[in-house]
């Protein structure tokens, strides 16, 4: 992940928290001790990578919630932090592809389905294309997003001669409008 920090231009600092991006989450690491051993700056954009709803979630309806509050926070946070998190989410984008071309049936991610994380993964998309314009990071999760949507699984989910990215877009409204037919 670092290595893609450093590809967008990030400095050792952000490439410091690429190593370190889910130690809060989900290494039991705490702001303090990562501020402690690598600096308050490298502190701080760990502490933007971290998810907060990410062990809040119990069931579907609270991984959309906290994905969708995730999202919005984006818009608020330092350059400097979204080039960090943009490296984490085009990785993790490219490894749930990855996973699910060697095995159909791993089309979840976490609690989403495969709708949810396209659709997760594309909103990451056009936020991080309106705050880090020509960011390779964003570039790297533009391209997973258009191979995520021509999987034969997800096309199999689209309504006849629907548009891929525009079904995935569409999916917070179905998923707030309740459940819709393709």
């Amino acid at each position: 992940m670092s290595s893609l920090v450093w590809d967008d231009g990030g400095d050792e600092d952000q490439a410091i928290a690429g190593l370190l991006h889910d130690a809060i989450e989900d290494a039991g690491q705490s702001y303090a001790g990562i501020g402690e051993q690598f600096g308050s700056t490298v502190a701080n954009l760990v502490q933007d990578c971290t998810d907060p709803g990410k062990n809040q979630t119990r069931n579907p309806s609270d991984w959309f919630h906290w994905k969708r509050l995730y999202i919005e926070s984006l818009s608020h946070k330092p350059v400097a932090s979204l080039l960090v998190t943009a490296a984490d989410k085009a990785h993790n984008a490219w490894d749930h592809l990855l996973d699910s071309q060697l095995d159909p049936t791993c089309l979840r991610w976490g609690w989403a389905d495969l709708e949810a994380a396209a659709w997760y993964f594309l909103r990451l998309e056009q936020q991080f294309k309106l705050r880090l314009p020509g960011s390779r990071s964003v570039q790297r999760l533009s391209r997973a997003v258009e191979w995520i949507v021509a999987l034969p699984a997800f096309c199999r989910l689209l309504p006849s001669g629907g548009d891929p990215l525009e079904w995935a877009g569409s999916y917070e409204k179905r998923h707030l409008d309740g459940p819709m037919s393709p």
